[in-house]
């Protein structure tokens, strides 16, 4: 009977021994075993919290990339003025920040596990490479769609201008394609080859486009309040995408501003409008009414700077299409 009682009393302290104090998780012990990286993308978090050890698990999977696909941007522009004529010469090299947001995968966690001892909280995050490859070559099968369906439009373009405005909506989203295609290169090399036609046609396509910019020059003309601000804008926005700015070029880009200002109980208000037409030899070719929110205030100068600075962010938005 007491052998039985002290078999009874051990396996109660095994039992409350398993409950009260779980063991360490196999990916504490062996993370390569548990999550291979050929397989998976992994990072262990901890923290004094459970949020606070997916946060940092997160962030290290995070840096797990940026390690993988570094980059730098860099800017180099400079303007002449010879016989009045504008020359712009630009430089401009981009790489690729890598973006972890959780649209591009999907991340799962272990549970979370809690050390007594530490008084800490450790879990795994992992990316399942194989998964993430498959969700990000689908969103790469619809930009090569959209493109493809653009350069088939281009093709049966004649005007170069409009040629110009298909190009730069089918290279849009240029940046982010490239993201995509580095993390599938990063993810599997060899698989991510079957986009490689895809990606070498965006950079024929960038080619061309460069070079119809380049044997196109443009003119600008700007009429209406604050009209030299505004045309600063536009050389600035058109020398910066690769534009040669010439006062006697065919095509015509004309920005008109006009400012609605109405006071009220010694409060003013302005609602700015501009519009912008590109012509060729007299032909209109496009044009477009860019029209601000109406901004108040007790003064007459703010209020108009205000409708000013609302007024540039449009226009800038604009001529991102060009």
């Amino acid at each position: 009977m007491k052998k039985l009682f002290i078999l009874l009393i051990g396996m109660l302290f095994i039992l409350s021994s398993v409950f009260c104090f779980p063991s360490v998780p196999k990916w504490i012990i062996n993370l390569e075993k548990e999550f291979p990286s050929e397989k998976y993308i992994r990072a262990v978090g901890e923290g004094s919290s459970e949020i606070l050890a997916k946060k940092s698990a997160v962030a290290e999977l995070s840096s797990s990339f940026s390690q993988k696909i570094t980059a730098e941007t860099y800017a180099h522009s400079y303007k002449s003025q010879k016989d009045s004529v504008y020359n712009s010469n630009f430089s401009i090299e981009q790489a690729i920040t890598v973006s972890t947001s959780s649209d591009l995968f999907i991340v799962r966690y272990t549970d979370v596990y809690y050390d007594k001892k530490e008084k800490k909280y450790s879990v795994c995050a992992y990316i399942n490479k194989l998964e993430a490859f498959d969700i990000i070559s689908q969103k790469i099968f619809f930009y090569e769609r959209s493109f493809t369906q653009k350069v088939e439009l281009l093709q049966k373009e004649n005007e170069d201008f409009i040629k110009i405005i298909i190009l730069n909506d089918a290279l849009h989203d240029e940046d982010k394609i490239n993201t995509l295609y580095d993390f599938l290169v990063f993810l599997d090399y060899q698989k991510a080859k079957k986009f490689d036609d895809f990606m070498a046609l965006r950079n024929e396509a960038k080619n061309f486009l460069f070079e119809l910019k380049r044997k196109n020059p443009v003119s600008i003309v700007s009429t209406g309040d604050y009209s030299q601000q505004i045309k600063s804008i536009v050389f600035e926005n058109l020398t910066k995408n690769g534009f040669i700015i010439s006062t006697n070029a065919d095509y015509k880009i004309i920005s008109t501003c006009f400012f609605d200002i109405i006071e009220y109980n010694n409060i003013f208000s302005c609602t700015s409008t501009i519009s912008v037409v590109i012509e060729s030899k007299g032909k209109m070719i496009s044009n477009c009414f860019l029209s601000s929110e109406k901004k108040s205030s007790p003064n007459k100068q703010t209020v108009i700077k205000m409708a000013l600075a609302e007024t540039e962010k449009l226009l800038n938005e604009k001529l991102m299409g060009y």
